[in-house]
């Protein structure tokens, strides 16, 4: 993970913070702008995060059947995609660049008719419809009405009466916004893959966290101690592996001749032997 955080805050689309702070961070891709998304940096960014939740979901939680996990959650992607429900893709990757923050998105799950929405008020319609690239003048009523019907009818399928100007709806898209969308769709699979992930392994992160926040916390004689105590641990182990703290007299009892020569028992035994002392 520490790689995956030097290559965050050493990026163009990341920010200078600690590992702590980058813990709570990373699972907010909604937070990062659009303009970055697409590009090959953060693509290979998410792809090794990816990779790494995937491999540490496995070790960890070996009898959960990532498959069908998974399979699970690409099809309601596919449902949420194409009823542009997927949050901070609301359009597709065709918006205009900038990622719906919690104040724009509204969720129409909750509302079971325009009226409903009304008592959002003017503002907070205004902000849904431009982040969806449609139309944000009228009463209160008309901009209610407008963003309900994209509960019922996809955006591609809208008529295009409802789309600011110069927004090109899904159904019109050039070969280069098709290209976008294409990619666009495929950077928002691997963050709904990726926050899955981090919902299932959210105690063993938030443990991390909690033990990176300790360590940080301690005074540099507290962490000079607790190096020296991992070290002298370390040293033990290796110690156990090579038998090197079993008394192995041959080689450590000392003998010492006439002449107050000291030898080693072995030593001692086999200089005797040959009569040399």
């Amino acid at each position: 993970m520490h790689e995956l955080y030097n290559e965050y805050v050493n990026s163009k689309f990341g920010q200078l913070i600690d590992y702590a702070a980058f813990l709570e961070e990373f699972p907010q891709t909604h937070n990062i702008p659009r303009t970055h998304k697409l590009t090959r940096q953060y693509k290979e960014y998410s792809t090794h995060l990816l990779e790494y939740l995937v491999s540490f979901f496995q070790r960890t939680q070996p009898l959960q059947d990532l498959d069908k996990i998974f399979s699970k959650v690409e099809a309601e992607f596919e449902e949420h995609w194409a009823g542009g429900m997927v949050h901070g893709w609301e359009d597709k990757g065709l918006g205009n660049g900038q990622p719906l923050t919690t104040q724009d998105f509204i969720d129409l799950d909750y509302y079971s008719s325009a009226d409903e929405l009304v008592e959002l008020g003017p503002d907070k319609l205004k902000q849904a419809l431009a982040a969806l690239g449609l139309k944000t003048g009228g009463t209160v009523q008309q901009r209610a009405e407008r963003l309900f019907l994209t509960k019922v009818t996809p955006l591609e399928e809208l008529d295009r009466k409802h789309f600011a100007k110069g927004y090109r709806p899904l159904a019109r898209k050039t070969n280069d916004e098709i290209l976008q969308v294409t990619a666009s769709k495929e950077v928002a699979l691997m963050e709904v893959k990726i926050k899955r992930l981090v919902e299932f392994l959210h105690e063993t992160i938030e443990e991390t966290k909690a033990n990176v926040e300790k360590k940080q916390a301690l005074t540099y004689e507290e962490m000079e101690a607790e190096r020296e105590e991992e070290a002298k641990f370390l040293w033990e182990r290796i110690q156990e592996r090579q038998g090197l703290n079993k008394w192995r007299p041959d080689l450590e009892e000392e003998y010492e001749d006439q002449e107050g020569n000291i030898y080693n028992k072995k030593t001692y035994t086999d200089l005797q032997r040959q009569g040399l002392i």
